[in-house]
């Protein structure tokens, strides 16, 4: 586990209240696993106090991302940084997932599947599948994602616009 200022390399809104955020932190890169998350301190102020736990979505060996939704203040301060800017990263934290023998069957629902989409790309896709449910289409994150890795993708929403 590190502390870094990490670089902003893009956060772009991928659906409504959804973003993506690219972070420059070459150490967490390549200390994190699947299932692991990093601790973001979103502001400068003391308010918020808190830092905010993200799951870690992808890694590059010098890059990682996260994805994440607005749901309150925090994210809403992270939702208006701009690439270039900075952000005081605590991770990799937790112990992260140890998948058993294949196949593999993961399931997500709404923002669970940022983690899950980090150990699908880890995997071999002929022994993954994923099953992802949200409340409707506009929530539906990663299927092109897991798609282009190979893994076979079902889909279900709540109200029947997928699946």
């Amino acid at each position: 586990m590190v502390r870094l200022d990490c670089k902003i390399l893009s956060n772009k809104k991928v659906k409504p209240d959804y973003f993506a955020c690219i972070l420059e932190a070459q150490e967490i890169s390549r200390q994190a696993g699947p299932g692991q998350f990093v601790n973001v301190k979103v502001s400068g102020q003391s308010d918020p106090l808190l830092r905010r736990p993200f799951g870690i979505n992808f890694t590059d060996g010098k890059n990682i991302g996260i994805l994440y939704k607005v749901v309150g203040k925090g994210s809403e301060i992270l939702s208006r940084k701009s690439a270039g800017k900075y952000l005081d990263v605590i991770g990799p934290l937790g112990n992260g997932f140890k998948p058993g023998e294949p196949p593999h069957l993961l399931v997500a629902g709404g923002m669970g599947i940022a983690p899950l989409f980090y150990l699908a790309s880890k995997l071999r896709a002929e022994d993954t599948q994923v099953f992802i449910g949200a409340i409707s289409v506009d929530h539906l994150l990663c299927e092109a994602e897991l798609k282009k890795l190979g893994v076979r993708v079902r889909v279900s929403t709540d109200d029947g616009s997928r699946g």
